[in-house]
């Protein structure tokens, strides 16, 4: 047993370098241009759970905005998953008329990780259907906890399916932060879009070769005590 106390510090302090999951609260808003003074509407929050909907597809609204119909975006963060990690879905079905809708998922409350991190923002275009000029897709970190925007971390348009993925380090960070992301979506009449954005954490080299460390004397102090 004492032979094993070495690999097990080394496995518990690994575990340490992870987030952990935090108190936070993940609000949806939609904003057209020309719509309601160019003002932001909150549509929706998880109210703690770490999961929100909305549309016409949800149990929490019908989905008309403006001159959108939107069938269904979703947002997944801590407590469902580790913080600062951040996962969305945005389907937006428009009417015959041109107009752009802005999508945006904020999580705050955030409180962990603090410092400089380096995190990864992906973007994917799934579907573009009918009369879609773009849709850009961004992330923001706000050290100020602020709703809908802050410092940009990374963006990317796309005027036809694809995939991108950028790493960036985010500013210093202390308890508490925000996270946005942001769906701009320009139509020039009907049109059917299904765009996901994704935050992530990246692991340090540090956390993970020291994980490595662990499993790797964990695995030889088993093979001796077989051979023995």
């Amino acid at each position: 047993m004492r032979k094993l106390l070495p690999v097990a510090a080394l496995l518990a302090s690994a575990s340490l370098c992870a987030p952990a999951a935090h108190a936070s609260l993940i609000s949806i808003g939609l904003q057209e241009a020309g719509v309601n003074s160019g003002n932001i509407t909150t549509v929706a929050t998880d109210n703690g759970s770490g999961v929100a909907s909305y549309g016409s597809s949800s149990d929490q609204a019908s989905g008309a905005y403006g001159t959108f119909t939107v069938n269904l975006i979703t947002a997944t963060g801590s407590p469902a998953i580790t913080s600062p990690n951040l996962d969305s879905t945005a389907l937006n079905v428009s009417g015959s008329s041109a107009g752009v809708l802005d999508v945006y998922i904020t999580e705050s409350g955030l409180s962990s990780p603090v410092g400089v991190n380096d995190l990864m923002s992906a973007f994917t275009a799934n579907v573009f259907n009918g009369a879609v000029s773009s849709v850009v897709e961004s992330t923001y970190i706000s050290t100020s906890n602020a709703s809908y925007g802050g410092t940009l971390l990374a963006s990317n348009a796309f005027t036809g399916i694809g995939t991108q993925t950028f790493t960036d380090a985010t500013p210093l960070l202390s308890d508490p932060y925000s996270e946005t992301m942001e769906y701009v979506i320009t139509t020039t009449g009907t049109a059917d879009v299904n765009d996901t954005i994704d935050i992530a954490s990246v692991p340090e080299p540090g956390s993970v070769a020291l994980l490595g460390s662990g499993l790797l004397a964990l695995g030889l102090l088993l093979r001796r005590r077989r051979s023995a």
